[in-house]
């Protein structure tokens, strides 16, 4: 199951957290968390007039999440990344039919895990998944920048293809 990292901020102790989740848990975790689509919603609507400082803090208070590497806790504590093969494309400056239009061509797509709606509610983020030919992922880390340069390179031409942007 390809699983991607989420980094967040305790509310009390400002303690950084990293956690591992499947692609539906975190899929149902942005869709359903009433407290991050509120400040989300802040964030769309009030954002020409917040403070950047203000700006800041509640962007800053939304998980991270990365795709390209799954958290794991080893038995000593200590943290392992490992890359899992998620690209993450961006296509921006949309108006809201422009962002329900993307995420309706992409989605049909086999290699599409996911394409959401970006915290500014005019672009699309979409999580893209690949493999070497015989389905495996490099695990050197000089091979795995390498493959995920080319990846995201090839994910973003053939994507700009789909989407008609050039």
């Amino acid at each position: 199951m390809l699983k991607c990292s989420v980094h967040r901020k305790t509310i009390r102790s400002k303690r950084e957290v990293v956690s591992s989740l499947g692609m539906e848990p975190l899929m149902a975790r942005i869709r359903d968390d009433a407290k991050k689509k509120e400040t989300v919603e802040a964030l769309r609507t009030e954002r020409p007039q917040l403070l950047p400082s203000f700006r800041l803090e509640l962007t800053n208070s939304l998980p991270l999440i990365c795709p390209g590497l799954e958290a794991r806790k080893r038995r000593s504590g200590e943290m392992e990344m490992r890359y899992n093969g998620i690209v993450l494309l961006e296509v921006s400056d949309l108006d809201s039919r422009g962002v329900a239009e993307v995420k309706q061509k992409v989605a049909a797509w086999p290699t599409t895990l996911a394409a959401m709606t970006g915290t500014s509610g005019r672009s699309v983020k979409i999580l893209v998944h690949g493999t070497w030919a015989d389905g495996t992922l490099p695990t050197d880390v000089t091979v795995v920048e390498h493959f995920h340069t080319l990846l995201y390179e090839r994910c973003a031409a053939v994507y700009s293809a789909v989407i008609g942007q050039a």
